[in-house]
């Protein structure tokens, strides 16, 4: 098979897992599901019932990259494969683009845009927070390497990891190509704690590093910047699967709590970090323009004009960016 496969690791989904299938087949898609044989649910007879494919497996770890997602990309029998947990979904942008596998060619391995879902006064949003927005060559927001040739990477074991190495280049799907995690609207406040805490057990610096994404509400919401626009396909699925908004006062100790706080810090400088050393590079390539090109302000902004019209003819966001830099650059001559 040419088109890339759909596989899906899964563990105690039970309480969802019939919702998400149906959603897949109503899109067209019929995945494939790698059930761990420690599920305590009805996860996998509900499966088997609908009709679904199903292989069972036990990982070496209580996570799914311990051994799961090698098994699933091999067991998919495809050239190209996209991993999505059982709590996600994707957007029908990324169906149709992935398709035609023509648009994959260059790269092992691709990086996807994941939405995290939440509700906001009964409204759907996603979180834009900062330290997920990867500017190293355009602007990328929380890029998760998802699609890759099941023959052409090396696999890992490690908790919070995509179950592969990243190679040393990837591709970047375009803006707009994403899918959605829904653990926040599928699990209460208490469950997605436990979650943390039990990944805690194996790292705890990444386990809370990651809370953002898991524990909004005990996050800085004005950090979340939280955003609704292009979620609106995800809203009938979110509704059908809306879990109960338990909530506990005070469930972080105070350790957590510390824990918490000094993990985002420490991430929020390497980003900004990063940050710097992207714009610097940007500046220098700025300045060794400027030395290069008599009649500066006029040839750059010709200059600029190129890349923008570029990078909006290929889709390259890299491209848009460094040309609306040099164009700015220009105007202030």
């Amino acid at each position: 098979m040419n088109e890339p496969r759909i596989f899906i690791p899964t563990r105690d989904s039970g309480k969802w897992i019939s919702e998400f299938l149906d959603a897949y087949r109503r899109a067209g898609v019929e995945p494939l599901y790698v059930v761990d044989d420690r599920s305590c649910d009805r996860t996998l007879s509900i499966l088997r019932d609908k009709g679904a494919e199903v292989v069972e497996f036990r990982p070496s770890a209580d996570f799914a990259e311990a051994g799961m997602v090698e098994f699933g990309a091999r067991r998919a029998g495809t050239r190209w494969v996209l991993r999505l947990d059982d709590d996600e979904f994707p957007s029908q942008a990324l169906l149709h683009w992935m398709k035609d596998t023509a648009n994959l060619a260059g790269y092992a391995a691709w990086s996807i845009s994941r939405r995290e879902l939440s509700w906001r006064n009964d409204a759907l949003v996603y979180s834009q927070w900062p330290t997920r927005i990867d500017i190293a060559d355009g602007v990328h927001f929380n890029g998760q390497l998802r699609l890759w040739e099941a023959s052409g990477v090396s696999y890992i074991e490690k908790i919070h990891s995509c179950g592969i190495e990243p190679p040393s280049k990837f591709g970047r799907a375009p803006a707009g190509i994403c899918f959605a995690h829904f653990n926040n609207l599928l699990r209460s406040l208490p469950e997605r704690l436990e979650k943390v805490r039990r990944y805690a057990a194996w790292d705890q610096s990444l386990a809370w590093r990651l809370a953002d994404e898991s524990l909004p509400e005990l996050t800085d919401s004005a950090l979340h910047f939280f955003n609704s626009e292009g979620v609106e396909e995800f809203e009938a699925l979110a509704l059908r699967t809306r879990a109960s908004d338990a909530f506990s006062d005070g469930c972080l100790t105070l350790e957590e709590q510390r824990l918490l706080a000094v993990e985002s810090q420490r991430w929020m400088g390497e980003v900004i970090r990063a940050a710097q050393g992207t714009v610097a590079r940007h500046r220098a390539e700025a300045a060794a323009l400027r030395a290069a090109v008599p009649l500066l302000g006029p040839a750059i902004r010709v200059i600029a004009e190129c890349y923008c019209t570029a990078g909006r003819l290929s889709g390259s966001t890299a491209l848009q960016s460094r040309g609306a830099a040099l164009w700015n650059l220009s105007r202030e001559r």
